[in-house]
């Protein structure tokens, strides 16, 4: 099943908002295999679960927001999560499959603080 495929030239930026989650949660349920794509190029190609394990040991969560990352938004419970180095003061956190996204699109899926 091809969920980026309804009319779209691009994938939809996956970020904070419920309906990026939702997704998400869409892909991770109803897909056996994702393709990630940047600037025309496969990226990843890989399970649902591949994609949320790409993120392992990059996946952050802290009470302040980062001083030097541009990939972190604030979640429902309040706190920071960051994909990539380690802010000061941060928890390892449980990577999803929107982590290994963001990372392997970095700037390019336009989510910043």
């Amino acid at each position: 099943m091809d969920l980026f495929r309804f009319g779209r030239r691009e994938p939809p930026p996956v970020g904070p908002d419920s309906d990026d989650a939702e997704l998400m949660a869409a892909v991770a349920a109803l897909c056996e295999r994702v393709v990630v794509m940047r600037g025309g190029r496969v990226v990843f190609e890989g399970t649902p679960a591949g994609l949320a394990t790409a993120a392992s040991g990059q996946v952050w969560l802290s009470d302040h927001p980062p001083a030097a990352s541009r990939l972190f938004w604030r979640t429902a419970d309040g706190r920071y999560r960051t994909l990539g180095e380690r802010p000061a003061g941060a928890v390892p956190a449980v990577p999803a499959i929107e982590d290994g996204y963001l990372l392997l699109l970095g700037d390019a899926a336009g989510v910043a603080a």
